[in-house]
């Protein structure tokens, strides 16, 4: 009967530490209710012990179910909400990945493949496609008006140096034949 009675000790200790340690006001409220539910069988014991004691150990081991159905009941609902997070972060994973091929591919199409066709035009000297590209109103547009501007300027000031050369050289020959006519 001690025994029994410091069993009784033990649990209302163990669930005064459970108390100490809970996290949230549905743990505390739990072992509370425990702890007074113990007190009361320990009460009644020390009433009537021969009488009560088989009650008593029935009480026990549903206390103790409760309890231990409680903390189980705990921990599946935090893996449930793991389980839920996981599951989230993978959806939100794949979406992302989903959403990013999108955009690339958009990219490509929008920008990647006209700068190709620009460069293919520009390289080969197409100069209808370039008239095409040019009057286009957005950045590929821009892009072959300025490609079109600085090759035709290049070609001005080449242009311009071979005209120069030529009029040097042409400049060169009337001094060469002034001066030949003038020794003649």
């Amino acid at each position: 009967r001690a025994r029994d009675l410091g069993d009784l000790d033990r649990t209302v200790d163990a669930l005064d530490v459970a108390m100490e340690r809970a996290t949230t006001d549905r743990e505390r409220n739990g072992a509370d209710s425990l702890r007074r539910q113990v007190l009361a069988l320990r009460a009644t014991t020390n009433s009537a012990p021969e009488a009560t004691y088989g009650g008593v150990e029935r009480q026990m081991t549903r206390l103790v179910a409760r309890f231990r159905d409680d903390a189980l009941a705990r921990r599946n609902d935090a893996d449930g909400f793991g389980r839920t997070l996981r599951l989230a972060i993978i959806v939100f994973g794949c979406a992302t990945t989903v959403a990013i091929l999108i955009l690339a591919n958009m990219l490509f199409r929008s920008v990647v493949r006209p700068l190709r066709s620009v460069v293919d035009l520009v390289s080969r000297g197409d100069a209808e496609a370039e008239q095409a590209l040019g009057a286009r109103n957005d950045e590929i547009g821009q892009i072959v008006r300025a490609v079109t501007e600085h090759r035709d300027e290049e070609a001005r000031k080449i242009l311009r140096l071979e005209l120069d050369r030529q009029e040097a050289q042409f400049q060169g020959e009337r001094e060469a034949n002034a001066i030949q006519a003038a020794a003649l």
